[in-house]
């Protein structure tokens, strides 16, 4: 009988179709067997403590960013480009957010420099 995904291997799935990986893909970037990987999902069974810390060092995010994932509350102030922004913000890695975080931080700098020419 087929029932539902627990909620941590939803939690990974949810990932997975973030970063548009397979199971294969998953199980190369963790470092754990394809046939690990795949008996998780087979028997519904939750990954031990070590095996999630190995899928989220692949996913490039800490075990708080794996379970602390609400992606997008509801917050009515955003605008869509806003909302699109924060969405695909999230499904970064954490290295890309890093560098997202300083583009921005240089843009903001430059519009800055660019104001106070203009004034």
């Amino acid at each position: 009988m087929n029932q539902p995904l627990n909620k941590t291997l939803l939690r990974i799935e949810e990932l997975c179709g973030h970063y548009q990986w397979n199971h294969y893909r998953l199980a190369k970037s963790s470092g754990i067997p394809l046939a690990s990987v795949n008996a998780m999902f087979h028997r519904n069974t939750s990954p031990t403590i070590p095996t999630l810390e190995k899928i989220c060092d692949g996913f490039q995010i800490s075990m708080k960013e794996f379970f602390d994932y609400e992606i997008l509350p509801n917050i009515p102030e955003l605008s869509s480009d806003a909302r699109i922004l924060v969405e695909r913000y999230e499904r970064l890695s954490g290295p890309d957010k890093k560098l997202l975080i300083a583009y921005l931080d240089g843009l903001q700098k430059i519009n800055y420099a660019n104001k106070k020419e203009q004034e």
